[in-house]
């Protein structure tokens, strides 16, 4: 079975952790990324990344605000995420009417998320002719299975630097339906009319800073 695309950008963000196949120490370490894809636009909107997977959630919330504030975008309608790291934030941030409208979560789904489509095309149309590429053990295909060839490290910033460009450059690539757009031209140009504007007053107490004062009033 298929669910209709929605065609109108910010209609649903899809987001997941991701683990890019390259590692930046001799121990075999690989950093994490947190992503969120428009899927009627299919432009990553929201990048976050760092050493270990639990860091960089609340990061990826508070970046996802300030971009599309600073774009002058309203924030998307709906989300769909995994269980693991956002079921923490089910009954306050995540509850439908406080940063979106919907929200669906999916608990060990992985085909249940857009962004896993998404995820596949990074690693195997982009990611796979960089330096440094680590294949699957057991990828279905012969020609993404594991070589035997020594893992090549990557500096943790030269990996971060290279994983952002092949976003920039995925999100400048044509969108599938209408090849005449970017999937980034398409996300500006085909925004919702009908989303709903940043509900400040509810997001800012959970993942805002907060700043000790002396005041009582």
């Amino acid at each position: 079975h298929q669910m209709e695309m929605p065609t109108m950008a910010g209609s649903i963000i899809s987001i997941d952790d991701r683990h890019p196949p390259f590692v930046y120490n001799k121990q075999g370490d690989r950093a994490w990324f947190y992503l969120g894809v428009d899927i009627a636009s299919q432009a990553m909107t929201t990048v976050v990344y760092g050493r270990s997977k639990e860091s960089i959630l609340v990061d990826f919330y508070r970046q996802m605000v300030r971009n599309y504030t600073e774009w002058g975008y309203c924030l998307p309608n709906e989300l769909e995420c995994e269980s693991s790291l956002n079921s923490s934030y089910k009954d306050t941030l995540l509850r439908p009417g406080t940063m979106f409208q919907k929200v669906k979560i999916e608990a060990n789904n992985a085909r249940g998320k857009y962004i896993e489509r998404i995820n596949g095309k990074l690693r195997y149309e982009i990611e796979k002719t960089a330096m440094g590429w680590i294949a699957r053990p057991k990828a279905k295909s012969e020609a993404n299975q594991l070589s035997s060839a020594k893992k090549q490290v990557i500096p943790f910033d030269i990996l971060v630097n290279e994983r952002m460009l092949e976003i920039e450059q995925f999100n400048n690539s044509a969108h599938p339906e209408n090849a005449s757009l970017s999937r980034w031209d398409y996300f500006e140009q085909n925004q919702h009319p009908d989303l709903k504007p940043t509900n400040w007053e509810l997001i800012l107490p959970i993942i805002g800073y907060k700043t000790p004062t002396s005041c009582k009033a």
